[in-house]
């Protein structure tokens, strides 16, 4: 048996009418589906009218600014904005804080040579006996 004798159609009208109708079935659920997706996909254009978030000013790199780092042994670091200058006092007397590391580690490092210099330089000299002076006297300080 055939799907047509299935539905019991059997003249020729009746199958121009089903095609008809499924080819209008097809139609439709293709507009419905164009349609929800328009829909879905349609332009939100709420966020244009609304103010754009504040990017942060200050970039991440650490630096020392001369002029409000403060007097002390240890400068104060502060932190440089994006048009590259101290973001407290605004500033470009500016020096990255990696680089006063580099100086010290380097005074450091010539320091302990100069002392390890030093103490290999150093003799220590031994006394020597009273019995092993030349003349057999032995110099005493006064007490």
């Amino acid at each position: 048996m055939t799907f047509i004798k299935l539905l019991g159609i059997q003249r020729y009208y009746d199958l121009e009418i089903l095609s008809g109708i499924g080819l209008a079935l097809i139609i439709l659920v293709f507009v419905a589906l164009v349609a929800s997706r328009r829909k879905r996909f349609q332009k939100n254009t709420e966020y244009l009218s609304e103010s754009l978030p504040t990017l942060p000013q200050i970039i991440g790199i650490q630096i020392i600014c001369g002029d409000c780092s403060g007097e002390t042994i240890s400068p104060q670091i502060t932190y440089m904005n994006k048009s590259g200058r101290c973001h407290r006092c605004g500033s470009d007397s500016i020096m990255l804080a990696s680089y006063r590391g580099i100086y010290l580690r380097s005074k450091l490092r010539a320091r302990m040579a100069s002392q390890e210099r030093a103490r290999s330089e150093t003799h220590i000299l031994p006394f020597k006996k009273a019995s092993e002076s030349s003349n057999g006297r032995s110099t005493r300080i006064a007490s």
